[in-house]
């Protein structure tokens, strides 16, 4: 490390879905077949699902079914088109590749372009990019905080007693709120940061804010089922200063959002400068897209 592979489970509020998609329906007998049990799917033409990230490389995994058709990737505007159908189903397989990404901020989504009414699914298992410095030979610190830690700042509206779940929490406690804008902060020093909470059927809207970037990202924290310490937020290849991070509860209707642990990650060397939220970078090559059939597995 620090060049790695951080794994996004299709779980994660980082993934923004649009349209109509199954959480990880039992009713599918194959759900067993997905990484950890959960995967998103779709039948709708047009609905798709989004990532923001800073990385050099990102993968898409998903499965392969005879009733998935055609669908549509695109990577900062870029448009490939897969096809996901296989008479017989192929679990974790690549749906899509690209590689030699630059350090900027890269946007892609995956949007269902069936042709076939009768075959029209598509489904998302996990994403995952690789991130760090582009030196194999740079050594990663990483600390973990607590909900708890002294330099998280609560604002009024946050609670802390035990809510019969505190088990599945790291360290057996969290900071929860659905008071909307109630807001929480962090100073930390750091290349990269990751953020975990629970997700689940009464959560909502919460926005992130690095650095003061404006507009804040906008993300979705509801869940069919409670899923604790899942990954909330990452961001890396930061500058070495202090950041400020504050997550604020966005949803208007009283619903809940909790933060349970971060995890800072320090690179004492790096050239890398940009972050998810600054507009300056490092410009890299052209980008790589890969089809299916070339991606490696990761």
């Amino acid at each position: 490390m620090p060049v790695f592979n951080l794994t996004i489970p299709d779980t994660s509020p980082l993934i923004a879905y649009d349209g109509t998609w199954g959480d990880s329906s039992h009713i599918d007998s194959a759900w067993v077949d997905y990484a950890n049990g959960t995967f998103h799917a779709t039948q709708e033409y047009g609905a798709s699902a989004t990532l923001i990230f800073n990385g050099s490389a990102v993968y898409i995994f998903g499965a392969r079914r005879d009733n998935h058709d055609y669908y549509t990737t695109t990577l900062d505007g870029m448009s490939t088109t897969g096809y996901g159908q296989s008479n017989t189903p192929i679990f974790n397989s690549s749906l899509f590749s690209a590689t030699n990404l630059g350090g900027q901020q890269h946007r892609l989504v995956l949007t269902n372009t069936f042709t076939t009414p009768a075959d029209p699914w598509v489904d998302i298992d996990y994403m995952v990019i690789t991130s760090g410095d582009g030196n194999a030979q740079t050594q990663s610190a990483d600390v973990w905080l607590d909900d708890g830690a002294h330099n998280i700042t609560y604002s009024d509206g946050w609670d802390t007693s035990p809510n019969g779940l505190e088990a599945s929490y790291y360290m057996n406690t969290m900071h929860r709120t659905n008071v909307n804008g109630a807001s929480a902060s962090l100073l930390f020093n750091g290349s990269a940061i990751t953020v975990y909470g629970a997700t689940s059927t009464d959560y909502g809207l919460f926005s992130i804010s690095l650095d003061g970037n404006d507009p804040p990202l906008l993300l979705n924290g509801s869940a069919p089922v409670f899923r604790p310490q899942n990954m909330l937020y990452y961001a890396g290849g930061l500058s070495d200063e202090t950041h400020n991070l504050t997550f604020t509860n966005a949803d208007p209707n009283g619903s809940w959002f909790d933060l349970n642990k971060f995890v800072v990650s320090t690179w004492p060397t790096f050239e890398t400068v940009a972050t998810s939220s600054s507009s300056s970078f490092t410009q890299g090559p052209d980008p790589t897209l890969l089809s299916p059939s070339q991606a490696d597995p990761v």
